[in-house]
C-alpha cells in the first residue's frame, strides 16, 4: 500500500520543461502514480484557464489547488471555494505599482486580466491574485516589503522579477488542507513537489516536501529531499523513487 495517497504538484518549473511540455517519462509515472490509487492533482499559481489542457492532456480528474490557494476545485467544473483580496488592497497594490513603473495583472473571477487591460474601473471587481513584475531587483525588493506590510497578503517571489499576492491565509498548504478534509487525508500521507516561493509553506507541511532539482536554493533547504530538475524528468524520478520505491 501507498505511503503517500495524494500526490500535489506544482506545474512551472516542476511538471512542465521550460518549453511547456510535459515529458514522456513524466506523463507515464503520473499514470502509474494513479493507477496505484494515489490522487495526483496540482497546486499551482495558474488559474483554471491555463490548467485545463494540461489536466486534460494527463486525464486527470482530481481535484485542484489554484492561484496559490485562493481557489479550490474539486475538478475542472465544480468549485469548492474561492477567496478574494480586499478591494482597499488591490488599490494599494495598484496604486504602489503605477508610482514604481511596474507591470501588474490579475484573477478575477472571469479570468487572468493583463496589463494592457487594466484600467481604474477594475479596481471594483473581485480579485482573487494580483501579480507584480519588476525588472530591477531593488525596485522589486521595495514592492515586495510594500507589500509585506500591509498584512494583508501572502506574498510569494517567484522569480527574480515577480511577485505573486493573494489573500492572507491563502496558499497551497491552505489548499491542500482543505482537499485533505475532503478526501480524509492526513498532512503526513501527502508528497508534495514544486520549485519556488510559494511551494514553501506546503513543502514544509507535507509528508514528504520534494525540492526540485532547479528549485531556489530557499526551497531545497526546507524540503525532506530533492530530486532532478524538470528539464531531466524530476517529478518521474520522484514519483519512482518515494512513491514506487524503485
Amino acid at each position: 500500500m501507498n505511503k503517500y495517497k495524494l500526490l500535489a504538484l506544482d506545474i512551472d518549473g516542476t511538471t512542465i520543461t521550460n518549453d511547456q511540455r510535459i515529458t514522456e517519462e513524466t506523463y507515464i509515472w503520473i499514470k502509474r502514480a494513479i493507477k496505484s490509487g494515489v490522487t495526483v492533482m496540482f497546486a499551482t499559481g495558474r488559474g483554471l484557464h491555463r490548467v485545463e489542457h494540461l489536466a486534460h492532456e494527463l486525464q486527470l480528474r482530481s481535484p485542484m489547488v489554484l492561484l496559490n490557494g485562493s481557489e479550490v476545485w474539486e475538478g475542472t467544473d465544480q468549485l469548492i471555494e474561492r477567496h478574494f483580496l480586499d478591494r482597499d488592497t488591490v488599490f494599494k497594490l495598484y496604486s504602489i505599482s503605477r508610482k514604481n513603473n511596474a507591470r501588474f495583472w490579475g484573477y478575477d473571477v472571469k479570468g487572468l486580466i493583463g496589463y494592457d487591460d487594466w484600467d481604474a474601473t477594475m479596481l471594483h471587481n473581485q480579485w482573487m491574485k494580483f501579480t507584480i513584475y519588476h525588472s530591477e531587483t531593488g525596485v522589486l525588493q521595495y514592492l515586495k516589503d510594500y507589500s509585506v506590510s500591509l498584512g494583508t497578503v501572502e506574498v510569494a517571489q517567484t522569480s527574480i522579477s515577480h511577485l505573486e499576492l493573494s489573500p492572507k491565509g491563502r496558499t497551497k498548504e491552505a489548499g491542500i488542507k482543505t482537499i485533505c478534509d475532503c478526501l480524509n487525508l492526513a498532512m503526513d500521507e501527502v508528497m508534495a513537489i514544486g520549485d519556488e516561493q510559494n511551494d514553501l509553506q506546503l513543502l514544509q507541511s507535507a509528508g514528504l516536501g520534494v525540492a526540485m532539482g532547479n528549485a531556489t536554493n530557499e526551497i531545497k533547504q526546507i524540503a525532506n529531499v530533492v530530486t532532478d530538475t524538470n528539464e531531466q524528468d524530476g517529478v518521474a524520478k520522484a514519483i519512482k523513487q518515494y512513491i514506487f520505491e524503485l
